[in-house]
């Protein structure tokens, strides 16, 4: 009579279907594990056998059934006649024919989620001691295919849902027991639910197993777009076709009058201000002519050009070049692009010839290239043509003028000389940057609201000297002196001293270029704080992208505090997207507990992933098959 226990774990029966593409090897692995021999020649299966094997898991004993079906077309129809009460599918596939591989996720695992939905799949690769035959790798290189590489299958796994990947060799029999033996586990542990068809085993002892939720997706992180020709191109837009933007802006800050006397009856207009730095970084020939006027009257007859004086920080230049064709070069330089529903039309054959001559006469390469294709591809009877043609043209034309490429190679240089800057920015240590107003301005909400400052300032000094015009009071002259020494100095000079020069040049390098090449994580996040401090939204969107790409490597703890403070949302759901998927690792460490407030806590807690409850459940199944079967700690799910 059997005891309690022996009532309680009988021994039992499971089903096992091999399935896969014909001639992958599947009745080879069958014949090579029952009997220990590897069969001489090719037998294809004709509708499906099965033979039964005991094999032994600890002391109990499970009749193993192994069904073995073709894999030929000619026996879809009979082939899903052997699946009612299988336990668990071996979907096999040869790595060197691509085919079988294909065939995996475009036939075999919709047939058998059609046929039986809740039982398990193993997907083996066959044929494991050919994978470093040269003779066999040699022959698929012939055919044009390439080996199935591990990656591939455990990549096809995790995509399929497939419950796990294996390799063997039925010749050498690597890994061919071991191939069976979780089949076993996989058919006792891993069905997620009782069905009709399951085994009477199954239906005795299986329970349902946790199945863990879809990670939750990753959080959606803005693209960074530049910005710079844009809020660049804004100083030099024209208010109508030809007209020049307000020049008088206070806050365009022009340090250059440019005064054109060219012999055409026809020019409109004789002159127009734009900024040093832009046409140094630009062009050298400029760069040059700006560094070495001092003073006085200085004459560039090569260039036809000289420079008149200089009053306060205003040079002036005459030129004696026409002035449509030089401001379409200044477009150019503020831009990098051209009037393109201009210039494509065909009566302005002139003024693209004066264009590529004035560009040749400075050296401006890339704009005497575009001008110079344009000319040549004009059609009188057909503009629009030519004009697409140009669109089409574009990576062709403009892919190497941009004003970040520019700016990054000559930025520090002219940066380096006082004369292309009108401020000072003193740093921690008494340290110093120079830069240019109108970028600061532009570019940055905190600089634009201190130079908004500094001018209404100097507005009112102004005021009150024309009170004192007609006051012969000493004492107020005195004062009126001092203050407007105080706001020439203010304006002159910006005292940063919390900041280091370091950081204040990676600021300023951006400003400049749009364009950041720090990706050490310390750095970005006081880049962040910066941006935050000096109001400037795309650094702080490219920071953050940046952050996002080196979180492996970061304390994200530490950005999510500064994500927080700066009020960064994306950045923020990021952070709790990955810290959640580590909350069950971090929730008891220090830094955890004692770094983050508890709202900050229960933030993360909130999304953690895997929620808590898998855990719990999981925790209660093991419990439960640890005292019934004692086969848990050999089970993988």
């Amino acid at each position: 009579m059997l005891n309690d226990k022996e009532t309680k774990f009988p021994n039992t029966s499971l089903k096992l279907v091999m399935v896969g593409d014909g001639g992958v090897g599947k009745t080879c692995m069958l014949i090579s594990y029952t009997t220990d021999c590897f069969p001489s020649e090719y037998i294809p299966t004709v509708y499906s056998e099965h033979v039964v094997k005991d094999i032994k898991i600890k002391d109990k004993t499970v009749d193993l059934q192994l069904w073995d079906t073709g894999g030929g077309e000619d026996y879809h129809r009979l082939r899903p006649l052997s699946y009612p009460q299988t336990d668990i599918f071996v979907l096999c596939f040869d790595p060197f024919f691509k085919r079988s591989f294909q065939n995996i996720a475009n036939s075999w695992m919709p047939e058998l989620h059609k046929h039986c939905p809740n039982v398990p799949v193993l997907l083996v690769a066959t044929k494991h001691d050919l994978r470093n035959n040269s003779e066999m790798l040699e022959r698929i290189s012939e055919r044009g295919e390439k080996m199935i590489t591990t990656e591939q299958g455990i990549k096809c796994t995790k995509k399929l849902g497939i419950a796990a990947y294996m390799e063997c060799s039925s010749l050498t029999q690597v890994g061919l027991k071991e191939v069976f033996t979780n089949a076993v586990h996989l058919a006792i542990f891993k069905k997620p639910q009782l069905t009709k068809e399951g085994s009477w085993f199954q239906k005795k002892f299986s329970v349902t197993i946790p199945v863990t939720p879809d990670e939750p997706p990753e959080p959606y992180m803005p693209r960074v777009v530049s910005t710079i020709q844009k809020e660049l191109g804004e100083l030099y837009l024209a208010v109508d076709d030809r007209g020049i933007n307000d020049l008088s802006s206070k806050n365009n800050f022009f340090d250059v009058n440019l005064q054109f006397s060219s012999q055409n009856s026809k020019q409109t207009q004789n002159s127009i201000h734009c900024h040093k730095f832009i046409m140094a970084t630009r062009n050298k020939i400029f760069f040059l002519i700006f560094e070495k006027y001092k003073n006085g009257v200085l004459d560039f007859p090569e260039y036809n050009l000289s420079i008149l004086k200089q009053q306060n920080e205003m040079i002036t230049i005459k030129i004696e070049l026409d002035f449509q064709p030089f401001e379409e070069i200044l477009y150019y330089f503020y831009t990098g692009k051209i009037h393109l529903e201009m210039l494509t039309k065909s009566q302005n054959q002139e003024l693209l010839k004066k264009i590529i001559a004035y560009s040749q006469l400075f050296c401006i390469e890339k704009l005497e290239k575009i001008t110079d294709w344009i000319l040549s591809k004009i059609n009188i009877k057909n503009e629009n043509q030519t004009k697409t043609n140009l669109i089409e043209h574009e990576i062709y034309l403009y892919s190497q003028i941009e004003n970040r490429e520019i700016l990054l190679k000559e930025l520090k240089r002219c940066l380096s000389d006082s004369k292309f800057s009108d401020i000072e920015i003193v740093c921690k240590g008494n340290k110093t940057s120079i830069a240019n107003k109108v970028i600061l301005t532009k570019r940055s909400g905190y600089f634009s609201q201190l130079f908004q400052k500094s001018s209404n300032e100097k507005e009112k000094v102004k005021e009150k000297e024309k009170k004192n015009e007609n006051e012969n009071e000493k004492e107020n002259e005195k004062e009126n002196e001092n203050e407007k020494k105080k706001v020439k100095e203010k304006i002159k000079k910006i005292y940063l001293k919390d900041f280091s020069k370091k950081y204040i040049d990676l600021v300023l390098e951006f400003l400049y270029t749009d364009y950041t090449r720090i990706n050490n994580v310390t750095v970005l996040n006081n880049l962040l704080s910066l941006s935050n401090y000096f109001q400037i939204p795309n650094l702080t969107r490219l920071c953050s992208v940046q952050v996002a790409k080196q979180f492996s490597k970061q304390n994200l703890i530490e950005t999510y505090k500064i994500s927080r403070k700066i009020e960064d949302g994306p950045l923020t759901d990021y952070c709790i997207w990955n810290l959640g998927k580590k909350y069950h690792k971090i929730k008891n460490s220090k830094k955890f507990k004692n770094f983050l407030s508890l709202e900050e806590q229960n933030d993360i807690k909130l999304n953690q992933w895997p929620p808590e409850e898998i855990y719990i459940q999981k925790k209660r199944f093991k419990t439960k098959f640890a005292k019934t079967m004692g086969l848990l700690t050999e089970a993988k799910y």
